[in-house]
């Protein structure tokens, strides 16, 4: 399998879901994206893991309907947008700034 050199620093609206990965992704990993656009991982129906320590602007909907999402490590986003994880029903630990 090829390697992938990552040169991406923003993910722009529903870029995952319709462009790039479609709804098999499990788990996305990457510490040189810095901003997610709106409805990027939308309806990525297997996601189960996100970490992505140097995103600072996380938009609107973009995690939203994915119900298998358990974790996501975003250490770094001062605010989220609208219903950013609307419908991930299994989310159970979300690791954001410290106050």
């Amino acid at each position: 399998m090829a390697k992938f050199i990552n040169t991406i620093d923003l993910l722009g609206d529903d870029v995952v879901t319709n462009q790039i990965l479609g709804k098999t992704l499990v788990e996305f990993k990457d510490d040189e994206i810095t901003m997610i656009g709106t409805y990027a991982f939308c309806a990525c129906l297997q996601l189960e893991n996100v970490d992505l320590p140097n995103v600072t602007l996380l938009s609107d909907y973009v995690f939203s309907n994915c119900p298998a999402l358990k974790t996501a490590n975003l250490p770094n986003v001062p605010t989220i947008g609208t219903n950013a994880f609307y419908g991930c029903k299994l989310l159970t630990i979300l690791d954001l700034p410290k106050a």
